[in-house]
């Protein structure tokens, strides 16, 4: 009895020890996707274990878990190392070199398989209905998909590009989530088989009716609540089948689908950390292969190599294919050929050690995706002041049917993403720039390894040095297509109260003002030269961008003593952002401060009925006209503080105008004049 138990004693108390004692390798990973073991219990780790050798795994508590071993396939450096998991998402795989038994039962519990539908569809699948991609609930990625709620049939489809053969033994699975307060009546998933008709199976009852439909009941709604996973047997479509699309219906209620796959993938999972007994470090890499990728003659792979798993490490160098890299996480990219050679020299400056790891690494054999990829400049602010950050957003959309990392370099700066397929998928990166008071041109560079795919340019210039100008929408360009971002620079307007050589003072009114307002103001000033430039009609939606550049060209043949100045009635009632449509208005100040003795900048009139909706543009008048030092006519409060003052916008009872009446005229000239400084009796 003694000789047995002692043996049992000693191998407990290495793994509770040390979680695994007499090793020479130790491999600690993590289970990538942790919702998927609802559905799939085996799980597979890749390593760069020796052929010969006993191999073993226990979960993050030193309990060993069924497993199976496979030794690397032809030119793979690789093995795979199959467990069985528990509700432990961290493992520790372990390598001895020497010879044992190895327990193989669990070999005939795998069911690998292929993901049909994840997180995307191929850009170039055929669809219909409403698809609804959301992180909530999601079993498998990023997303699930689900439809509208309707209390009737909902469905959404997608053709299966390119089709996929099957054999009669395969299952197709397919993932749902119900809401448990929106239980649909019933689910049904069409599958349709090229040469055949569509097949749908169903579960619930019998609500889903049309003529010829070729229904296969499967049984009741499946539990609310939690994520089932329905089984489709293929062999009742027929045999040897090429799934060419999939259909999902329900029959009112709310159902999300997720991860639909051919047979059942084993769950993946990724090295956290690689130790080799006895050593105080350890040098480790992990790689994913992206492509092969064909772009303007180019036919490549992308190769990101991971160190993170490297143990007692801070500096890390890398010799791949002939080049020198630096770094824990790298990206390069590998010209057309069968396999490459990468090599980690690991080092630990403390104490002055060093680790080599290295790896042949089989690139795959099939035919390279064109790369298609899209870079848009998304709307952004295009008038800004001298020293304020420019925010650009940029837009990255792929209509590829792979995954592709890409880079997004400006100003030597390099941010990374990977971008799914789909303009669903689209990425969205935020961009900033400080302007200075010299122009600066800026680049944005779309890239996939060292390839460049796409370049755009920012242009950075002060509102004097720009001499061209195309507005396209919301957009500044000039005739290149470049992106301009134009700056205010910093001013302060003196007043000069000396006049202008001509016999008359000039008074020059600029803006939306009410028809008769100018006759008025004429008789009171008759030794005056009263001058007025309406802004010219634009087709221009962004009216508040094109009235600034439109004052800037003709500003230098503006001659007044006193520029008046009144807002634009479009550039507000089309909603401009009230920050954009007060840099604009100070670009207008600013372009005419240079060509006048005297400023007077006047506010919205207050919108009628409900004054609040232009407030907020009067408001940011009186501030601007206060930074700058001109004077403000402020019409808002000129009228709000009348009673009843909606009744100067109308001309008929319940329609209001934008600009006042003929009854409301009078208060305007009143309070100009006496803003002016002309009194009463001096009208």
């Amino acid at each position: 009895m003694r000789k047995i138990i002692i043996p049992v004693l000693m191998i407990f108390f290495c793994l509770s020890r040390t979680m695994g004692i007499c090793y020479e390798i130790r491999a600690k990973v993590e289970i990538k996707e942790k919702q998927l073991k609802q559905i799939q219990p085996i799980a597979r780790a890749e390593l760069p274990f020796p052929r010969n050798g006993y191999i073993f795994v226990t979960d993050k508590d030193g309990l060993k878990v069924q497993s199976v071993y496979f030794p690397a396939k032809d030119k793979q450096t690789r093995c795979s190392v199959y467990f069985k998991t528990n509700k432990s998402d961290i493992y520790y795989v372990y390598y001895l070199s020497e010879e044992r038994s190895q327990d193989t039962s669990l070999a005939n519990q795998i069911q690998d398989g292929k993901v049909l539908i994840d997180d995307y569809l191929n850009p170039s699948a055929r669809t219909s209905g409403f698809w609804f991609w959301t992180t909530k609930p999601s079993l498998s990625g990023r997303f699930s998909h689900t439809g509208r709620i309707s209390s009737k049939i909902n469905s959404h489809y997608t053709s299966i590009v390119p089709g996929e053969k099957i054999k009669s033994s395969d299952i197709l699975y397919q993932s749902i989530f119900i809401k448990g307060d929106e239980a649909p009546s019933e689910i049904m998933i069409e599958v349709q088989a090229k040469g055949k008709p569509s097949c749908y199976f169903s579960w619930g009852l019998d609500v889903i009716k049309w003529k010829n439909l070729r229904k296969i009941s499967m049984g009741q709604i499946p539990e609310a609540e939690k994520w089932v996973r329905l089984v489709i047997p293929t062999e009742r479509i027929g045999k040897d089948i090429e799934i060419t699309g999939i259909g999902f219906y329900n029959a009112g209620g709310r159902v999300y689908w997720d991860y639909t796959t051919i047979g059942s993938p084993v769950l993946e999972t990724k090295v956290i950390e690689w130790r080799k007994e006895g050593k105080k470090i350890s040098a480790f890499f992990d790689y994913d292969i992206f492509g092969p990728f064909t772009f303007s003659d180019k036919t490549f792979n992308i190769v990101n190599f991971n160190a993170s798993a490297s143990r007692g490490i801070n500096t890390y160098q890398w010799q791949i294919n002939g080049k020198k890299y630096t770094g824990s996480n790298i990206f390069t990219q590998i010209e057309k050929k069968p396999s490459i050679y990468a090599k980690l020299i690991c080092f630990n400056t403390e104490n002055k050690q060093s680790e080599t790891f290295s790896e042949t690494i089989v690139l795959p054999d099939k035919t390279p995706e064109s790369i298609n990829l899209i870079t848009r400049i998304m709307p952004h602010r295009n008038v800004v002041n001298t020293g304020q950050i420019v925010f650009i957003p940029v837009q990255i959309s792929s209509l590829m049917y792979s995954v592709v990392p890409v880079d997004i370099l400006t100003d030597n700066q390099i941010q990374h993403v990977k971008i799914l397929p789909g303009k669903d998928n689209s990425v969205m990166m935020d961009l900033f720039f400080k302007p200075s008071e010299n122009k600066s041109m800026h680049s944005i560079e779309t890239r996939v390894g060292e390839t460049i795919i796409d370049s755009k340019k920012v242009i950075l210039s002060s509102i004097d040095d720009v001499e061209t100008k195309i507005l396209q929408g919301p957009y500044i360009k000039n005739e290149n297509g470049d992106t301009i971002i134009v700056s205010i620079p910093e001013y302060k307007f003196s007043l000069n109260n000396s006049k202008s050589n001509t016999e008359k003072e000039i008074y020059l009114f600029i803006g939306d003002i009410p028809d008769g307002f100018i006759e008025i103001i004429k008789k009171n000033l008759p030794d005056v030269d009263l001058r007025w430039l309406k802004y010219p009609e634009s087709k221009e939606t962004y009216h508040a961008l094109s009235n600034l550049f439109w004052i800037k060209n003709i500003s230098e043949n503006i001659n007044a003593d006193t520029i008046v100045l009144f807002p634009s009635v479009n550039s507000i009632l089309s909603r401009t952002p009230v920050d954009e449509w007060t840099t604009c208005l100070d670009g207008i100040v600013y372009c005419l401060s240079k060509h006048t003795n005297n400023i007077i900048c006047a506010t919205p009139f207050p919108s009628a009925p409900i004054s609040e909706m232009f407030k907020p543009y009067a408001d940011a008048t009186v501030n601007l006209c206060k930074k700058r030092n001109i004077g403000c006519f402020n019409l808002y409060d000129v009228y709000t503080k009348i009673t009843d003052w909606e009744r100067f916008f109308s001309d008929t009872k319940g329609i209001y105008k934008n600009l006042p009446s003929s009854d409301g005229i009078q208060i305007l000239t009143d309070a100009f004049l006496e803003m002016i400084g002309i009194t009463s009796e001096k009208k």
